[in-house]
């Protein structure tokens, strides 16, 4: 099973109330993040005519999209969620603040903004 969708199996999630605005880039703009079409969606505003897609999503009034302020935090897998096995990043750091969703008292997530992309990370909560 792919991240996006075991994330899509825990979150069950849609729409949002109002975007979540933050500088997820780094480019000191404010950049966006929505609920479209079953998606999170991520817009930049160097380029707002081009969505980014950071996981699939289905209805579900417990979805949370927020900040989660730059920081050290421990993965899910490091806690013991998931194949543990296979876990080997059990620390991230973000150096500004990510992208955090999930839903409440299930799940957390982070999506980091590197290289051009989002990249997930199930954290522990």
């Amino acid at each position: 099973m792919t991240l996006s969708l075991l994330v899509a199996a825990l979150l069950g999630a849609a729409d949002l109330p109002a975007p979540l605005t933050i500088d997820f880039d780094g480019d000191r703009r404010p950049d966006r993040v929505v609920a479209e079409n079953g998606w999170l969606v991520g817009y930049r505003a160097k380029a707002p005519a081009k969505p980014i897609r950071i996981t699939q999503i289905a209805p579900d009034e417990d979805l949370f999209v927020e900040p989660i302020a730059a920081g050290e935090y421990t993965t899910a897998c490091a806690r013991g969620a998931g194949d543990v096995k296979d876990c080997t990043v059990k620390r991230v750091r973000f150096a500004r603040p990510v992208v955090g969703f999930g839903t409440r008292e299930a799940s957390l997530f982070a999506a980091q903004w590197k290289r051009g992309r989002f990249e997930v990370v199930a954290l522990s909560d």
